[in-house]
């Protein structure tokens, strides 16, 4: 029993076993504790078999060994998963120092934010006007305009 045990406990810190005994079956309970940085919640659930003497005596250590195995894949997954998500979390911070280093102080993140151009204004195509001028300057048109009543047909006559 013990030799089917030792690979479940080379995987943990420690390995609690729980005996019961009931009328024709035994009950064998196995807590195993997490070595220290193992800190998913599945490698801590314990391992409950239930059967009678015989079958405790002929399939235990199968048993044992097929759960090892299962819980040693799954610590190999967690320390996978693990160094991929550090190793996405060092790129997305230091993506995210550049891009601080790398915007000017009172300057816009993007042009989306600018106010927009009037239809056929192209700023390129002034001649000798600075940028923004032209967007002041067709404000108080457009404010203008918006002002005035809309003229329609008369639908009544």
């Amino acid at each position: 029993m013990l030799q089917a045990l030792k690979p479940l406990l080379d995987q943990c810190k420690a390995l609690d076993i729980k005996l019961l005994s009931d009328a024709d079956t035994i009950t064998v309970m196995v807590f195993p504790t997490p070595k220290e940085g193992q800190k998913d919640a599945a490698l801590t659930q314990p391992l409950k078999l239930v059967g009678t003497v015989d079958e405790m005596e002929a399939q235990f250590a199968e048993l044992i060994q097929s759960t090892a195995e299962k819980r040693g894949s799954l610590i190999d997954s967690v320390e996978a998963l693990g160094a991929i998500l550090d190793a996405a979390k060092k790129e997305t911070d230091k993506k995210a120092v550049s891009a601080i280093a790398g915007k000017k102080p009172g300057k816009p993140a993007s042009t989306a934010a600018s106010p927009a151009t009037p239809a056929g204004d192209d700023d390129e195509s002034d001649d000798g006007d600075q940028a923004g001028t032209n967007n002041t300057a067709a404000a108080p048109t457009t404010a203008a305009t918006a002002q005035q009543p809309m003229e329609t047909d008369n639908l009544f006559g």
